[in-house]
């Protein structure tokens, strides 16, 4: 009877030791940290123009759709606190930068009797954002997160043809942020990670915009998704 109490004491006594290892875990990444990566930002956009018309002056009712993909920088400084039961909570601003172009030849008559066509070029610059993060300790070393915030953009164009050019400027629309991600902690203060995000600015709009040789003004609007796949390196501050 006595061996078995005994195995039993060793159970308990392994799980102890388990679940104070599993405590200690819960304090890896708090505290102050900051990061540096890059990835790849993929934009999704589709654009319509109220006052298209095709070469034969018919309008354009089929909005043009694109689908462009770029490297941008990440930088984020953020701040990690370990809850109980292995669950963490963590908050961050950040900021990506780079750009993504998508051209349309989008075929506008500017001139019916010229024929003439126009090339719309925009320029999708930066994201910045807040990020509020609910993780969960997998292992000692390893915390994976969910991301949920809302981040801004740069939205610029340019359309050109016929011997004229406009600028349109779309502003920094926001929009809600989703994804998910991964840190692995290398030694006391430094970690690596991997982000995934979305986010969904929705409809741009710009009301009244200039025309090409045209005293009526059009209403252009573009809707525009954005995903980010990243991988950084950071340091804790502990």
């Amino acid at each position: 009877m006595r061996p078995k109490l005994n195995l039993v004491k060793n159970y308990i006594s392994l799980a102890l030791a388990f679940s104070a290892s599993q405590t200690f875990a819960q304090d890896q990444f708090d505290g102050l940290n900051m990061s540096i990566g890059a990835g790849i930002y993929n934009a999704d956009s589709n654009y319509y123009n109220s006052g298209a018309t095709d070469i034969s002056n018919n309008p354009i009712t089929t909005p043009w759709t694109k689908n462009d993909s770029s490297v941008l920088g990440d930088l984020s400084l953020g701040y990690s606190h370990g809850l109980k039961n292995n669950f963490n909570i963590a908050g961050n601003i950040f900021y990506s930068f780079g750009s993504v172009d998508q051209n349309y030849h989008n075929g506008l008559a500017l001139d019916p009797s010229a024929n003439a066509l126009v090339d719309t070029k925009f320029k999708l610059k930066d994201i910045w954002g807040i990020s509020f993060e609910p993780g969960y300790y997998f292992t000692q070393n390893i915390l994976g997160y969910l991301k949920l915030g809302y981040a801004y953009t740069s939205v610029k164009a340019n359309a050109s043809g016929y011997l004229e050019s406009v600028n349109y400027d779309f502003g920094n629309p926001g929009g809600f942020l989703y994804g998910a991600g991964l840190k692995y902690k290398v030694t006391n203060d430094i970690f690596l990670g991997a982000d995934l995000y979305r986010v969904d600015f929705g409809a741009v709009n710009i009301l009244n915009s200039p025309h090409f040789q045209n005293p009526d003004p059009e209403n252009l609007r573009m809707n525009l998704d954005v995903n980010y796949l990243g991988l950084k390196i950071g340091y804790t501050f502990n």
